[in-house]
């Protein structure tokens, strides 16, 4: 009886002639014919349209550099026209959080690349590659008047760099029921190249640290401040060359050293005048 097939199936016509009894079988066999392949494709249909979507993203290019060194951030995946904010953020050892932001519109393709595309607004205005890291200043009106500080020069600073869906002001940028980013990278700022080592310096009255980079014959140089310590915060790009750097104070120059081993308080500036 099985051996009747059509097209390679039992033919379910015959099969049910040779049963007496096939009322219990008919909802079974009717549904078996009329199955309805239109779930299937859903399915499909809702596959390619998940494929068709597209994830925004932060690109910063290079991910990890020197402080001297230019980045180029773009952000991808957006939709065409569309308004957001790049904002860049880093804490100093402190705590003290610094922020910068810029207003872009996206172009046609759902891209936006700092480095070709004007700023509406934010920080800065126009076209600046590196607006966003050279803008950054307290994001707290309370430390408004605060410097950056950095105490350890052989780590690197860390900028977080994030888009925001529309032009947000810093007010919206610092509060704390702010929107999630729809994307956000990371970006490594060193002071130091690889190879460079930093030496402390302690020899009788003189204070200081000494930056010795890769290689036989490096040439020497020294810093420091007009408050009489040594300035290790800003030199990163000398400290990565072949310079033999060295930033030192002589302790019996400062005002109000006692004559003791001891460092004398910081110096006032007021007493320059006096």
């Amino acid at each position: 009886m099985w051996r009747h097939t059509a097209k390679g199936r039992p033919c379910l016509t015959r099969l049910i002639k040779g049963i007496k009894n096939t009322d219990p079988l008919r909802p079974v066999i009717s549904n078996h014919h009329n199955s309805n392949k239109l779930p299937v494709s859903i399915s499909c249909t809702s596959m390619a349209t998940s494929a068709l979507q597209q994830v925004t993203r932060v690109v910063v290019e290079p991910p990890s550099c020197l402080h001297d060194e230019s980045a180029n951030i773009s952000v991808d995946g957006l939709t065409p026209e569309e308004e957001v904010t790049l904002v860049a953020s880093m804490t100093d050892t402190r705590g003290v959080l610094f922020m910068s932001f810029a207003h872009y519109k996206a172009d046609g393709n759902g891209q936006v690349d700092v480095s070709t595309m004007e700023s509406l607004g934010g920080s800065y205005r126009g076209v600046f590659t590196m607006g966003l890291l050279s803008s950054l200043l307290p994001a707290l009106e309370k430390h408004k008047f605060t410097r950056f500080f950095k105490r350890d020069v052989e780590n690197p600073n860390i900028v977080t760099v994030s888009v925001f869906q529309g032009h947000l002001s810093n007010e919206e940028l610092v509060a704390e029921d702010r929107s999630e980013p729809l994307s956000t990278a990371t970006h490594l700022r060193h002071y130091m190249a690889p190879g460079v080592q930093r030496i402390p310096v302690r020899y009788g009255k003189v204070r200081g640290c000494l930056f010795l980079p890769p290689g036989d014959k490096p040439r020497c140089r020294s810093n420091w401040n007009k408050q009489g310590r040594r300035d290790s915060s800003g030199n990163g790009s000398i400290y990565s060359i072949s310079y033999c750097m060295c930033c030192y104070q002589s302790l019996c120059s400062l005002p109000g050293w006692d004559g003791s081993g001891r460092a004398p308080a910081p110096w006032n500036a007021s007493q320059e005048n006096t």
